[in-house]
This record gives structure tokens, sequence and C-alpha cells, in this order.
């Protein structure tokens, strides 16, 4: 039993050494060589996932993000004005007709600093769902 054992710890220690304990940083990220991994940054992030609200969602456009994207899901059966109101105090309006989901503004060169994206229907805010992406890359 003894010689089973001391066998079968030499071979596991074997196979443990002969495998790598993580992937080597490639010296060229965009040529890997063999047995490197390549790995990518998170480029854009989901930065607003929210329920339409009589607040509104807010989000700051972080320094070196220069493109965003606003999607709005309107559920709550009549035609939604969706408000975005920029770092710099404009505010652009677009409508939402009831029942439909699509993004109303994007950007390819926002300005850092705090946005806000809100709501009204004839009856009040309105329902549905918000999202917001941010990223440094073209999304």
């Amino acid at each position: 039993m003894k010689r089973f054992f001391a066998l079968f710890l030499a071979l596991v220690m074997s196979l443990a050494l002969a495998a790598p304990a993580f992937a080597a940083e490639p010296d060229d990220p965009t040529d890997p060589g063999e047995g490197e991994t390549v790995i990518q940054p998170r480029r854009g992030y989901l930065i607003v996932d929210d329920p339409v609200s009589g607040t509104g969602s807010p989000w700051v456009q972080p320094a070196g993000y220069k493109y965003y994207r606003v999607w709005v899901q309107n559920t709550s059966g009549h035609t939604m004005r969706v408000t975005l109101k920029y770092p710099d105090g404009t505010l652009e309006t677009k409508t939402l007709e009831k029942d439909r989901a699509e993004v109303l503004f994007e950007s390819d060169n926002a300005a850092e600093g705090d946005y806000i994206v809100s709501f009204s229907t004839d009856w009040n805010y309105g329902s549905g769902t918000v999202r917001v992406r941010v990223s440094d890359l073209p999304i």
C-alpha cells in the first residue's frame, strides 16, 4: 500500500510540475505566442439598468469613455417622452410609442460628467426599463 501511495504521489507531482500554474502574459498582446493567453480588459459596461421612475436615472460618464447608448423600453401603454440632460445642462427629448423598446440616444464623443434620463407620459412618468451602456470603444 505504501508503495502504491508513493507511486501515486510521484505521478501527481510530476503532472503538477509539467503544467503551468497560469497562462503566461504575452510579450505582444496582439500576437500571442503558443501557449499564451490574451486577456482583454473590459471596454464597456452597463452603467444603468433601472426601471423607469419619476426621479429619472442618472449616471456619471467616466473619463476616457467617449461612447454611450441609451436604450428604453416603454411598457406604460401610453406614448412616453424621454429626456436626456447633458452635463452642460442642455436637454434633448424624444418620444417612444407604447409597447416599444429602442435605442433613443447614442454618442461617440461624450463629455465626461453627470447625465440624467427622465420620463413622462400624459398620465405620469410611465413604466418600463432604461439601460445605459458606456464604452471606451465604439458600441
